[in-house]
């Protein structure tokens, strides 16, 4: 790209960020670091092409603790003796309309990469969340983390699409995949998002 910016829209700032590598930019200290409830705009600029796209940082409600048991079932690949299922816990605060993503970390090594973990506050709203890591194992002995990052509504409409055409059933009667629903402009694929993030990490015993 010849220019990337971001603006912080209400702090009126606009940051020119630095190319690192291939297909990486850094901000500077110039913007800063994020403000929650800010609205950020993204300007991508290569030759006669201009992406445009504008994000909220939502506030991330913070995690309590994790723990680990014994799966309920055993299934494919779960040893009886060793393998255990995450359970993460906290607050969900009052008034719908918060939406988060998960990324799970076994021995430091990001494990659901490609099958993206989110959700809505539909079932939590107000209450105590206490959502399973299902499909995951972990080992006694394993270091795992957990985060959890805010969405704004976009991003969550990107990653319900995404899902929704990673996977279809593979049957004949599929209607065909159809690009996630970007907050890009100009064609461009993928989304632009800024998050709060709340960690919680714990060793399996």
């Amino acid at each position: 790209a010849d220019l990337v910016t971001i603006t912080d829209v209400e702090a009126g700032v606009t940051d020119t960020l630095r190319r690192t590598e291939a297909g990486v930019y850094q901000t500077t200290p110039k913007l800063g670091p994020g403000q929650l409830n800010h609205t950020y705009r993204l300007l991508v600029v290569r030759g006669s092409q201009r992406v445009e796209a504008t994000t909220r940082l939502r506030p991330c409600t913070p995690l309590d603790s994790i723990s680990f048991a014994v799966p309920d079932d055993l299934e494919t690949g779960a040893k009886e003796d060793t393998s255990r299922i995450a359970t993460i816990y906290f607050r969900e605060p009052a008034g719908r309309g918060d939406y988060y993503r998960l990324y799970f970390y076994r021995n430091n090594i990001w494990r659901n990469r490609r099958e993206p973990f989110f959700f809505d506050d539909e079932y939590y709203d107000g209450n105590y969340g206490d959502p399973r890591i299902n499909g995951y194992f972990v080992a006694i002995g394993d270091t795992v983390r957990v985060e959890m990052r805010s969405l704004d509504r976009p991003a969550y409409d990107y990653l319900t699409g995404l899902a929704n055409a990673l996977f279809q059933g593979g049957t004949p009667f599929d209607s065909p995949p159809a690009n996630a629903p970007t907050n890009l402009s100009g064609g461009a694929l993928g989304y632009f998002s800024a998050s709060q993030v709340r960690t919680v990490e714990g060793v399996v015993r």
